[in-house]
């Protein structure tokens, strides 16, 4: 890809998860309560919207991050979205024993 910088990382529910654990994210104390009792999150609702979207923003933040970081010692990182999903996504599947107990969104959708 040429353009891969273009594309957002891919909103499935495990970097969600994951974004979660690692205290990049935090829901609410009603939405917690929901996803643990498993209840399915309605496919382009507003709960499932937020989730997605407040996870291309965190991934897109974690990318600047990176991005500045290395600007302050004098270095251009070219990091993408996907690839910090890639990364967390990684990080999610060696880590399992410490994401398991934490609820994720249950939607049913063709789209991740």
């Amino acid at each position: 890809f040429h353009n891969i910088d273009q594309l957002t990382m891919f909103a499935d529910y495990r970097v969600p998860q994951a974004l979660v654990a690692l205290n990049v994210l935090t829901y609410s104390d009603e939405l917690k309560a929901m996803l643990k009792a498993r209840e399915p999150v309605d496919q382009g609702g507003e709960v499932e919207c937020e989730i997605r979207g407040m996870s291309i923003v965190a991934c897109d933040m974690i990318c600047e991050g990176v991005r500045e970081v290395g600007r302050e010692r004098g270095a251009e990182v070219d990091v993408s979205a996907p690839v910090v999903d890639y990364c967390i996504w990684l990080w999610a599947r060696k880590n399992r024993d410490l994401i398991e107990e934490l609820p994720f969104h249950r939607t049913r959708t063709i789209y991740y």
